[in-house]
């Protein structure tokens, strides 16, 4: 199977940055009023393609793992890959990789031709060019968005800046579902 790519991530050239920031309230308003994780995620995905393009994206979440590395990368929403375990659950630890460093950093990075920057782990074999930023919770990264390209030099600091406001949002609405989970399952248990 080849790399699929998602008609829905390619964003009108002729919007300008007020636009921009217009459909990323939007996007906020519509997925603030999700509670599921799973969904709210997956609504990200969907509608970030009208905002920033891109061939493949995804978006890791930290969570506590066993043995060497207290910390794996889950995947939670997925575009344009070829599905595989290594995508699902991929073997990065912090520091290796974009996905990797980023988290580790807390900085998000631009890779404007993947084939010259070490740091790189190849996912998928016609991403040309790589843009990943940290969602950070109480100054504590909690994930990752990562979005990539078949073209060089595909991402912009307003692209990058974009997203940032975008993963900002997301990092409060995880932590409100988070904390709403935490509750729910207080009171099951204290039933």
């Amino acid at each position: 199977m080849a790399d699929s790519i998602n008609q829905s991530s390619i964003p009108d050239p002729q919007l300008k940055t007020v636009d921009k920031l217009r459909m990323l309230l939007e996007i906020t308003r519509t997925i603030s009023r999700s509670l599921d994780l799973d969904e709210l995620l997956n609504l990200v995905m969907d509608t970030l393609g009208s905002l920033i393009h891109y061939d493949a994206a995804g978006i890791y979440l930290m969570e506590i793992g066993e043995g060497d590395s207290p910390y794996i990368f889950k995947a939670r929403a997925i575009r344009g890959y070829e599905i595989s375990f290594e995508l699902i659950e991929p073997r990065i630890k912090l520091g290796e990789g974009f996905i990797g460093r980023v988290a580790e950093s807390g900085k998000p990075l631009i890779s404007a031709d993947v084939s010259k920057d070490p740091r790189y782990f190849r996912a998928r074999n016609r991403t040309k060019s790589e843009m990943v930023a940290p969602i950070i919770s109480n100054d504590k990264v909690i994930g990752v968005f990562d979005l990539e390209s078949d073209q060089l030099d595909s991402y912009s600091e307003d692209d990058l800046a974009i997203l940032q406001m975008l993963t900002s949002q997301v990092a409060i609405i995880i932590v409100k579902v988070r904390l709403l989970d935490e509750v729910v399952e207080k009171k099951r248990i204290e039933a």
